[in-house]
């Protein structure tokens, strides 16, 4: 018997659903094997939250950094009392992909929904209720692999955003 509902995540709103399964799991009969396999995808999926986690504190670095140096120029422009020329054009410039910045930044801070794997009060269930430790182990398994795929999305997408972030930084 393979358990499929053992899913808990990390979401904004409770309504959300949690990720589908991986239709590609099959059980692993030896418990070895299970081992390896369900100590692999628990750290991979750890290193996912860390990750993402690492990626937040470098763009909100960012976001934070590009706010003072854009009020920094903003009040400089404001004090120049001459005409526009070359260096209030890259005074505006500059203004304008700090301006980048920070909305490439704020995508990447956005809230985003992560799975963690089984949720433990129902694998404690389920243990109590009588399921065996092989469907126990398998079903654990299997949603490490569905969150880890689940998780992949978001962690792309917060990358995309760093990758972004860092062009700007280098265009300032």
């Amino acid at each position: 018997m393979v358990i499929s509902s053992l899913h808990y995540s990390r979401s904004p709103t409770l309504r959300e659903p949690s990720p589908a399964p991986s239709q590609n799991f099959r059980p692993i009969a030896d418990q070895g094997a299970a081992q390896v396999a369900y100590d692999r995808l628990d750290a991979a999926v750890q290193a996912q939250a860390a990750a993402a986690d690492a990626i937040d504190a470098k763009l909100g670095l960012f976001a934070s950094v590009g706010t003072g140096v854009m009020g920094t120029l903003l009040a400089v422009l404001a004090l120049r009392s001459s005409g526009v020329g070359p260096a209030e054009v890259g005074l505006i410039w500059t203004v304008l992909d700090f301006v980048a910045l920070l909305v490439a930044a704020a995508y990447g801070l956005l809230p985003t929904r992560w799975s963690y794997g089984p949720r433990p009060d129902v694998v404690t269930y389920l243990a109590q209720d009588g399921y065996s430790s092989d469907a126990l182990r398998n079903g654990v398994i299997r949603s490490l692999g569905a969150a880890f795929e689940f998780n992949e999305v978001g962690l792309r997408a917060k990358v995309r955003s760093l990758r972004a972030s860092y062009a700007l930084l280098a265009l300032a």
